[in-house]
């Protein structure tokens, strides 16, 4: 049995298998045949050898996720938009290129909250489409203030169902089972970007629809430049999330010495890549400064590993700010987000993947302070969301210590906050509302382990 991520054409055992999925929807083949809409790259044989092999070469199961797709692809007017995606690529194809970002409907709309390489211009070591995504350049809070949900979902979907055609036609130039290499950058991401329950139901929920739209077309999601409190928290999102995460890998460091990711990507597309972060991070920038800077509308964050019982401790002042202008403030306050236990449940779809999931483990050197800049994260919004979370286990924060303005007037602020839970604890100083000033600050925080033992950073 060829495996979910085999590049091969079908066996003739698939053969087999995939005559016995087309005369199960013989009625509904056909009649998308007679009216023009029985697309290759949905309903050919390489689309249905991609089910299967999702579908560990169940037929039944397959079947089930035939139906959705129907649902589905429906729901989103796939009858109009295909067909207007189908026309775009044999433009491109005129043109002999890959499709662009620019290419993808709605991407001039969404100027300011995305930035992607949708196609890097060369090809992997493998022959596949290398894509590349920036997370620290999505600004999912203007997406959602500004009311943009739908263009967005919009977007998304276009681009997945363009990467369908291309898959579906390299492949056959090919002859093998083309699938798109992602690598998604963390370089800026925060916590208070990273996790964002409203968000993330949203999220959730949308990558559940998409999954029902195409199966899977991914060769891995490589996740690049993460601070240690991204991989600390990396393996709970796989624990908890109902989306598809088994293909999700997480790099040391940049990448340029993993030698998963070196045998898909060489090390020169790995750098042209990171030159393309539109805010690219500044190295070491403070490692001479005494105080630690706040740019206009971003947030700072200091993060603490703990274990139950400890307390956290912190004291902080804001530095004063011009002589003529208001004493500046950011705004203060402490979150936890705890270990997800050994024995916790497994959301279902990732269960049922449990025995097909490569074993990789990445390691997580831990730095003595992590101080990052603000960021964003992968939006995936629907119009139609219900704020209902009763179904959603996904990573969550608790407030400790509620989040209020301080000013420079009032002089040094100390606190601490009690540790009820294994985790993480993140202080973070948000300058998001003020898109004008930038602020300083000053702070000390440490961990008291014991009546008798403490540790300070």
């Amino acid at each position: 049995m060829a495996s979910v991520t085999s590049d091969a054409f079908p066996t003739e055992t698939e053969k087999e298998l995939i005559s016995q999925l087309q005369d199960h929807f013989k009625a509904e083949f056909s009649e998308r045949e007679k009216k023009g809409q029985l697309y290759q790259p949905l309903f050919g044989e390489l689309a249905l050898t991609r089910i299967l092999r999702q579908n560990r070469l169940d037929v039944d199961a397959s079947g089930e996720w035939i139906r959705s797709f129907f649902s589905v692809f429906e729901e989103l007017d796939g009858d109009t938009v295909f067909p207007e995606m189908m026309q775009k690529m044999d433009c491109i194809e005129k043109e002999q290129r890959l499709v662009r970002t620019e290419d993808l409907p709605g991407v001039k709309e969404l100027h300011g909250f995305v930035s992607l390489i949708y196609n890097h211009e060369q090809l992997t070591k493998t022959g596949d489409p290398l894509s590349f995504y920036p997370l620290g350049e999505l600004n999912k809070q203007k997406i959602m203030t500004r009311g943009v949900f739908q263009r967005y979902e919009r977007f998304v979907l276009h681009g997945w169902l363009l990467r369908a055609i291309e898959l579906d036609r390299m492949s056959r130039k090919q002859q093998r089972l083309c699938r798109v290499v992602n690598i998604i950058d963390v370089t800026g991401c925060t916590l208070s970007k990273v996790i964002c329950k409203a968000f993330d139901q949203r999220a959730e929920k949308m990558m559940q629809r998409l999954e029902k739209l195409v199966p899977d077309l991914t060769a891995g999601n490589w996740v690049i430049n993460a601070p240690w409190i991204m991989q600390k928290i990396f393996p709970w999102a796989k624990r908890t999330l109902k989306i598809k995460v088994d293909n999700w890998f997480l790099c040391n460091g940049d990448g340029e010495q993993d030698p998963d990711l070196l045998t898909l990507v060489d090390v020169a597309q790995l750098r042209e890549l990171g030159a393309f972060r539109y805010k690219a991070k500044e190295e070491n920038e403070q490692l001479d400064a005494d105080f630690h800077y706040i740019k206009r509308g971003q947030v700072l964050e200091k993060a603490l590993e703990v274990q139950s019982g400890n307390r956290v401790w912190w004291k902080f002042v804001v530095l004063p700010g011009g002589l003529l202008l208001p004493p500046p403030e950011v705004q203060f306050g402490v979150v936890g987000v705890w270990d997800i236990p050994d024995e916790a449940p497994v959301s279902s779809e990732s269960s049922s993947r449990a025995r097909c999931r490569p074993k990789r483990e990445a390691a997580q050197e831990r730095p003595s302070a992590m101080i990052v800049e603000d960021g964003g994260t992968l939006d995936l919004v629907t119009g139609d969301f219900e704020d209902d979370d009763s179904d959603y286990e996904g990573l969550r924060e608790e407030e400790l210590r509620h989040f209020s303005l301080w000013k420079a007037v009032d002089g040094e602020h100390q606190g601490e906050v009690f540790v009820p839970k294994s985790g993480l604890v993140v202080l973070r100083w948000s300058n998001e509302f003020n898109i004008l000033r930038g602020k300083r600050i000053q702070f000390e925080v440490g961990i008291v382990e014991a009546p008798q033992a403490s540790t300070t950073t």
